[in-house]
């Protein structure tokens, strides 16, 4: 299905350039989108076969935006339920799952022998996703400092470590 969902993602954009410049009155000649949970995954995704079809030697790319995006993936949260969505999510979730926790092997290259997830090729800085990604002059991730159990700070703001952690353990209350 992600594969699917993926594929429209590009055509799509072909086709809303197609729209737009169909009368001969309009030109695009400048890029940007965003993306919010796994839709920031398919624009990164959609950005890199942009990107090597050589959409971006016409059409500048400008804002590349997303919200609460697991770019890591989903990492282990410590705890039983953490285990237990480690252990289920890549089955109940089928090939997006498999994804979201980088358990997926796909072979990606003819270098590349025994595959590799596909968000750790997302990251490789020699792949068309992030040398995409890197012809954006503006890239913007948010994430949520606390409360939010599914795109944790580290994985959306793509960060080693969590500054607010510190937030996270203690009680805070306004006084009223």
């Amino acid at each position: 299905m992600l594969n699917l969902i993926l594929m429209m993602g590009w055509i799509g954009i072909y086709e809303t350039v197609e729209d737009i410049e169909s009368d001969g009155q309009k030109t695009v000649t400048k890029f940007s989108i965003f993306g919010y949970s796994l839709g920031g995954l398919i624009s990164r995704y959609a950005i890199g076969i942009l990107y090597k079809r050589g959409f971006f030697r016409k059409v500048k790319p400008v804002n590349f935006t997303t919200f609460a995006t697991p770019h890591l993936g989903l990492p282990r949260v410590p705890g039983f339920l953490g285990k237990i969505m480690h252990k289920l999510g890549p089955k109940m979730l089928s090939r997006t799952g498999k994804q979201f926790y980088g358990v997926d092997k796909d072979v990606w290259s003819s270098a590349d022998k025994e595959g590799r997830p596909l968000l750790e090729v997302m990251a490789d800085k020699d792949s068309v996703f992030f040398k995409a990604l890197k012809s954006f002059p503006h890239v913007t991730p948010y994430g949520n400092a606390v409360n939010d159990l599914t795109v944790v700070y580290v994985t959306s703001m793509v960060e080693p470590h969590d500054p607010f952690t510190a937030l996270k353990t203690k009680s805070h209350r306004l006084g009223m």
